[in-house]
């Protein structure tokens, strides 16, 4: 398995390739059906992102207005900064 740094640039890159449609959590189901990354890879990335969420949240469903990209590409740029 990768690592959890690996899997958000692999989410980056996922971003920049047209898989995104709407959020992080439908990125990371699109990385799997597409068979980009497996099961394990995953349940590793869904639990990061509920365990990393952003201070400021958009409502109880969303972490930032559906369809905006530009803050998930900053959150997820952060996190992988975090990691070094």
């Amino acid at each position: 398995m990768r690592t959890t740094k690996e899997l958000l640039e692999v989410m980056l890159l996922g971003v920049d390739n047209g898989l995104y449609r709407r959020g992080l959590c439908g990125l990371v189901d699109r990385l799997y059906h597409h068979h980009i990354i497996d099961i394990q890879e995953w349940s590793c990335l869904s639990n990061y992102i509920r365990q990393n969420p952003p201070k400021k949240k958009y409502d109880d469903i969303w972490y930032w207005k559906p369809g905006n990209v530009k803050p998930r590409i900053a959150w997820l740029k952060k996190q992988i900064e975090l990691m070094g």
